[in-house]
């Protein structure tokens, strides 16, 4: 086996007791042994030698709070809906009745709040608050008819004398309320009915569309925020 001079780092002989380079004894210096050749094949890899640590699990972050479902909507819009109704149909109340009808779609959306703990977006808002209208004015038709039923048509006739003591109107006005009067003489006209709904319907859907999206706004974030 081949040895190496400790001075010069030259390979010898094993049987040499000197160095030619240098001169340096080397007689004591025992050999060195062969390198052994291994098979590439054989030979451990790199990521074999080192193993590799799992990463840790990335931090899950908290599930958010599901969305409002769309057939909880009902219950808060018909009880909305039906105060609204009551309110707008009442004598001397109902002169407050777009304050009711405004108030209903917030009122809706409160009602949602109290039995869903999901997040309540300005769409469910305006959702609930055109369904609240749908029902408020079908109520309301409703409880119009029943009333204007009761109290017959005196009522209509007194004001009717009422605007036609007023001094100063111009005929064209008299004549134009005298005919709207005739017109309301009687609950139960069909075209008095189908006119009165669409008003309502039209006049509900608006303002408890914008008070499901207000309602949206104050109450819909609240329970998340707490949480």
């Amino acid at each position: 086996m081949p040895k190496q001079c400790p001075s010069c780092e030259q390979m010898l002989d094993d049987s040499a007791s000197l160095c030619p380079i240098c001169g340096a004894p080397v007689g004591h210096i025992d050999p060195k042994p062969a390198p052994v050749n291994v098979p590439l094949d054989q030979a451990p890899s790199a990521s074999a030698a080192a193993p590799i640590e799992p990463s840790p699990p990335a931090a899950s972050s908290p599930p958010p709070f599901p969305p409002a479902p769309v057939s909880s909507l009902t219950k808060p819009a018909l009880m909305a809906g039906v105060l609204l109704g009551v309110l707008s149909a009442m004598p001397y109340v109902n002169t407050c009745c777009l304050l009711w009808v405004a108030g209903a779609g917030v009122l809706a959306v409160y009602f949602l709040r109290t039995e869903t703990a999901g997040l309540i977006s300005s769409g469910t808002g305006a959702s609930l608050g055109l369904l609240t209208g749908l029902f408020g004015s079908l109520v309301w038709q409703f409880l119009e008819i029943l009333v204007r039923l009761v109290s017959g048509p005196e009522d209509l006739q007194e004001a009717q004398e009422g605007i036609g003591q007023m001094d100063g109107l111009p005929p064209e006005f008299v004549e134009a309320v005298e005919q709207a009067m005739e017109f309301l003489k009687d609950p139960l006209d069909p075209v008095f009915i189908i006119v009165s709904l669409l008003t309502k319907l039209i006049l509900c859907g608006i303002l408890t569309t914008l008070g499901g999206v207000l309602g949206a706004y104050l109450f819909g974030k609240r329970r998340t925020n707490q949480s």
